[in-house]
């Protein structure tokens, strides 16, 4: 009987260190997330604190997006262009986007996490708005970020949408 007790508490503590380091390797990918979250916040506001500005604002369905841009040669040649009113399609649920019919100076990096509100340049010549934060392989020459991005998603919906983008008074 002893015996059998044994073996019946052996295994008992085998199923719990199992469930424990389990549960250990679930939560990897959720600190993992935590902590590229963390990241890009802080990438944000050091990008807010160094090298960009209200300049730039952008319009769907009456409402009006503030946006602060980086200080680069991209950004100045697209607001040359501004007023600009594009029609943009959606991609993957989380972004939406416009072939421009011309190039921008680019100077592609590699981002890593894109925050809901980013407004990045794909290629020479692909203006994204990316509404849903996420993490990516992709590279992309920075423009700006939507300040009040919190609305962005309901306002944008799904499909093609208009917007107009100008320089802000």
């Amino acid at each position: 009987m002893k015996l059998k007790n044994i073996i019946i508490l052996l295994l008992a503590a085998l199923l719990i260190m199992g469930c424990q380091q389990t549960s250990q390797e679930n939560q990897a990918p959720i600190q993992e997330r935590k902590k590229i979250n963390e990241t890009a916040d802080q990438d944000i506001a050091r990008n807010l604190e160094e090298d960009i500005f209200n300049a730039m604002k952008l319009t769907i369905n009456g409402q009006e997006f503030e946006i602060a841009v980086y200080q680069n040669e991209t950004v100045q040649n697209l607001m040359d262009k501004f007023p600009l009113t594009l029609q943009m399609d959606d991609l993957n649920g989380n972004e939406k986007y416009h072939d421009l019919n011309f190039n921008l100076p680019a100077k592609s990096e590699s981002v890593h996490y894109i925050q809901a509100g980013d407004i990045m340049l794909f290629g020479s010549n692909c203006l994204v708005l990316f509404y849903d934060s996420f993490a990516t392989s992709y590279s992309y020459t920075k423009i700006g970020h939507v300040t009040n991005a919190d609305e962005l998603a309901n306002v944008v919906g799904n499909g093609r949408i208009e917007i107009k983008f100008e320089v802000s008074k």
